[in-house]
């Protein structure tokens, strides 16, 4: 639906040459919203429309497959050991 209203906004305004204002007002949208909406369309994209992710792109947090071999082989070695702590502060 989100899709079709962008596509819907920026035909009111290009084809039809209806003013920015009365489109957003008429939709009970931003002027911000408009806009970007906009200015999408004039990039040529073919998939102007389409909101992008607002997932991180990377995860700085992550644990690497090395350190995770690590931990996972020290955590073995201390389940081997009788009366030895196995936690996360055992294994820093």
């Amino acid at each position: 639906m989100d899709e079709e209203l962008r596509k819907e906004t920026v035909r009111r305004h290009v084809l039809s040459g209806e003013t920015p204002k009365s489109v957003y007002t008429s939709l009970g949208r931003s002027k911000k919203w408009f806009f970007k909406w906009l200015k999408r369309f004039q990039t040529g994209a073919v998939d102007w429309y389409k909101g992008n992710s607002r997932a991180p792109v990377t995860r700085p947090t992550k644990v690497s497959s090395q350190e995770k071999e690590i931990i996972v082989a020290t955590r073995i070695r201390l389940e081997s050991e009788p009366n030895s702590q196995i936690g996360v502060s055992a294994i820093k």
